[in-house]
């Protein structure tokens, strides 16, 4: 780059311009110059200097038709594509490694027909993944056809990875794909909308069939990144990929986002009493927060039938129920038993009376006046027909579909 030379691209973008010539007649460096019908030749020629010295900062670059194919290229160093602008038929990183903690691809314009990221010799074993730590989809726009597509061998993101998909603006989002063994966090899109994205045969961290992982891990990755209100903004992502899962019929990852989506409001809401501290309850305006963001209703609803979609919770909440007004009936031992057995006699009966008045069937004997009796009864009554229903509630949300 002439001496004199100063590319009138973003400051934020000029690191990039190092040692790479103006373009003629122009007032932007050869990887700058806005016009996609510029000169192949020479933009080839500066982006072959850049990547033959290990210098992958292509922040700002615009991208002629047929300039953006990094097959099977190894990024040793960080990579940064900010804000490039990718045209023509086709962007390709297939089979591309990147070998640093560092890459980038915020802010970038993917307009190019078809953009893909995948396993450059499908099921080829022993291929190392694309993405082995960090890489920043941060805003990006994908205009055209997009995919991410892995193998057994190469999932494309390693289990080290984090990718944010943060603030991403799909434009056609039935043409982003994520197809074959692609590992995934729930975490990763935040503020997306993937209700028509394809994901494919792909793995989520977590949940039915992924690989292990938990709802404060990935809200622990989200806090560390420093994304406000993660709570919140998980669950929105969660529900979205539940409702993409449940369009194309896969119910069990539905109830896998389903749950994740509830237990993050409620996480939420709890974490808030959490950071209360003694001189924050003197204040008005704290016990304002309290009645908003008390979440009862959230947490008996997870802790009785797990959100709709835990039958075994719900038939094990059922069960203990039973078991515990049977046990009440005992130490109450009412007068009315008088004409039940001893011994495992009058457990067995015991238990059948139990049942009965959980179903509300009017066991005999009937309680005479009000006590304690009278009272358990009653509340049985009450508790053993509420949760019957919601034991049905996460049957049908598990079968009936």
């Amino acid at each position: 780059m002439a001496e004199e030379f100063t590319c009138d691209v973003d400051k934020q973008y000029r690191s990039a311009c190092k040692d790479v010539p103006k373009y003629s007649g122009s007032r932007y460096c050869v990887l700058h110059e806005p016009d996609e019908a510029k000169n192949k030749e020479d933009f080839e020629e500066a982006k072959k200097s850049k990547l033959d010295r290990e210098d992958y900062d292509f922040r700002g670059t615009v991208f002629p038709e047929g300039t953006s194919e990094f097959q099977g290229f190894e990024f040793e160093a960080n990579v940064s594509f900010e804000g490039a602008k990718f045209s023509g038929d086709r962007t390709s990183f297939n089979g591309a490694k990147f070998r640093t903690a560092n890459t980038s691809f915020q802010g970038a314009e993917f307009s190019a027909a078809y953009t893909s990221f995948a396993d450059e010799e499908f099921g080829y074993k022993g291929k190392e993944v694309a993405f082995s730590k960090e890489v920043n989809f941060r805003d990006v726009t994908f205009r055209e056809r997009a995919a991410f597509l892995g193998s057994q061998w190469n999932p494309i993101f390693d289990s080290r990875a984090w990718a944010q998909f943060h603030g991403c603006r799909i434009e056609k989002p039935e043409l982003l794909t994520f197809f074959n063994n692609v590992l995934l966090h729930p975490g990763w899109f935040v503020n997306v909308d993937v209700r028509k994205v394809d994901f494919t045969d792909v793995k989520w961290y977590g949940m039915p069939g992924g690989p292990e992982g938990t709802l404060s891990e990935e809200i622990n990755a989200l806090e560390d990144r420093n994304v406000e209100a993660p709570h919140t903004l998980l669950a929105q992502a969660c529900r979205r990929l539940s409702a993409n899962a449940e369009d194309n019929r896969e119910y069990t990852l539905a109830n896998g986002f389903h749950y994740w989506s509830m237990d993050a409001v409620r996480k939420g809401s709890w974490k808030y009493f959490k950071d209360l501290s003694l001189k924050g309850l003197l204040k008005k305006e704290t016990w304002h927060d309290i009645g908003e963001r008390f979440g009862l209703i959230t947490t008996l609803y997870w802790l009785l039938n797990g959100y709709g979609v835990r039958a075994a919770r719900a038939f094990l909440v059922l069960m203990g129920m039973w078991a515990i007004f049977t046990t009440f009936y005992i130490l109450v031992d009412p007068s009315e038993f008088k004409d039940f057995g001893q011994g495992i006699g009058y457990l067995w009966q015991t238990a059948v009376y139990s049942l009965l008045a959980m179903v509300r069937l009017n066991p005999e004997p009937t309680p005479g006046e009000p006590g304690l009796f009278q009272f358990l009864v009653g509340l049985e009554g009450i508790l053993g027909p509420l949760q019957i229903a919601l034991l049905a509630l996460a049957v049908r949300r598990k079968v009936m579909r």
